[in-house]
């Protein structure tokens, strides 16, 4: 096993076994490893036994002590990572809170170690985000991000300092993707924009976290459904931290873009995807924060 950086800490939540465990070896595998990684699974009983015995079995065989694993037995994303940056050791002032189908580009932690030595009043630190080697999330030209750029970070290729996390309060778990109500997404801007309102600022550094394309679905009234209800949260965000004309200007940005052809998530979206992406937005910046607290019925997603 490579060399520990007992500053950084990595927060997973969780609902897939294989990933996670193909995850978390690559962490192990990399030159410099994490100083504690925090597992929390919202599956099922038998799934997080199965999984935290892999980890545990890991860890072992490669003299790892900083695992710490927990089964959380409700749902929503944001509500498991605030439990897994709870479970990290004391030591721990940074934490990467990947998608359980993330990868870390290589050299990863110490990249992101050594940046980290050299910042001061910074709350959260973010890098490109890429799918299929495509890059989703573009924030290398930005050393600071504020106001709307705060919208080209997300959660999964952002690493935040611990403190800042606690000052702010956390993740909302009214929002995010597994939350019960219909604000499915955000909770990363939310969090971000709450960490510069407590007076840190966001910064990037030349890395990237490698994706996978959760958002297109071969199910058209599934990808409606996600589309529409992950669009609500951008609402819900975006009336939360954000001036009222330049929400308004983008509830239409997806009618905009169809018009004018571009891809979005990496490809040509359909009429149904547009109408869902744009109604969502439009009733998320109304209801606001009274979006979060209607229940979704049917399926969440991760």
């Amino acid at each position: 096993m490579g060399v520990t950086a007992s500053r950084f800490g990595v927060a997973i939540s969780t609902v897939r076994v294989d990933e996670t465990v193909s995850l978390v070896m690559s962490l192990l595998d990399e030159a410099v490893v994490p100083g504690c990684i925090a597992v929390v699974h919202q599956g099922g009983v038998k799934d997080y036994e199965k999984l935290a015995g892999a980890l545990a079995d890991i860890a072992a065989v490669r003299g790892y002590a900083g695992l710490a694993t927990l089964h959380d037995s409700r749902t929503g994303l944001s509500r498991g990572r605030n439990l897994a940056v709870g479970l990290l050791s004391d030591g721990v002032e940074w934490v990467w809170t990947p998608n359980d189908t993330s990868r870390p580009s290589p050299d990863f932690v110490a990249t992101a170690s050594d940046f980290l030595e050299g910042v001061d009043t910074v709350g959260a630190v973010a890098v490109n985000y890429r799918v299929a080697g495509e890059v989703r999330r573009d924030v290398s030209g930005e050393p600071i991000l504020d106001g709307w750029a705060l919208w080209k970070a997300i959660e999964p290729a952002i690493v935040w300092n611990v403190q800042a996390v606690h000052d702010a309060g956390g993740f909302d778990e009214t929002i995010g993707t597994g939350s019960p109500g219909w604000a499915q997404s955000g909770e990363g801007t939310d969090l971000l924009s709450r960490i510069r309102t407590a007076g840190y600022r966001v910064a990037t550094f030349d890395a990237y976290v490698e994706g996978r394309n959760h958002h297109q679905d071969p199910r058209k009234s599934f990808q409606f459904r996600k589309e529409f209800y992950y669009s609500v949260g951008f609402g819900c965000v975006a009336r939360r931290h954000f001036s009222l004309m330049r929400t308004f200007v983008a509830v239409a940005t997806p009618l905009i873009r169809f018009i004018l052809g571009s891809r979005y998530e990496g490809a040509r979206p359909a009429v149904h995807i547009v109408a869902a992406a744009v109604s969502g937005r439009a009733i998320g910046l109304v209801l606001g924060d009274f979006s979060p607290r209607i229940r979704k019925r049917g399926q969440h997603w991760r």
